[in-house]
């Protein structure tokens, strides 16, 4: 991921940095977050500041991975929300996962983001990742 962020990094043009949060329940099964170490070892090496604190998933939900397409569209639809708006408002936001495989998850982060006004749609390119130009990535856009 961070080769292709440092190919990408002059189309980069992010402010932040979130990882996709874990439900605090999955979190203390796990104690830690993967997508988390991801998005700051990336935030380090771009100098971009990385939050864990607005982005936050509010509902549990079951992991994606046991899950087929239609079911994990629904598994996290409503399942995050926006802690601190003050922090993202008019602000590129690039969104970290540890796993990609349909995109649900960051499209789900990046659409409560967007419902929250907080944004317009910028694709991006890296793996894994959503970057949002003051809010959402294009629906249907590759990451890659």
């Amino acid at each position: 991921m961070e080769q292709a962020a440092r190919r990408e990094a002059s189309t980069l043009s992010a402010d932040m940095i979130f990882p996709v949060p874990l439900h605090i329940k999955r979190l203390r099964q796990r104690g830690f977050n993967q997508a988390g170490l991801l998005a700051r070892t990336l935030g380090r090496r771009l100098g971009l500041p990385v939050y864990f604190d607005c982005l936050l998933r509010t509902c549990w939900t079951e992991p994606q991975t046991r899950l087929n397409r239609e079911q994990r569209l629904h598994n996290v639809k409503g399942a995050f929300e926006v802690a601190d708006e003050s922090k993202v408002r008019k602000r590129r936001i690039l969104i970290v996962d540890d796993v990609h495989t349909t995109g649900t998850t960051l499209n789900e982060c990046a659409k409560t983001l967007k419902r929250r006004g907080l944004g317009s749609p910028r694709p991006d390119r890296l793996p894994g990742s959503a970057r949002l130009e003051n809010g959402l990535r294009r629906r249907g856009e590759p990451f890659l």
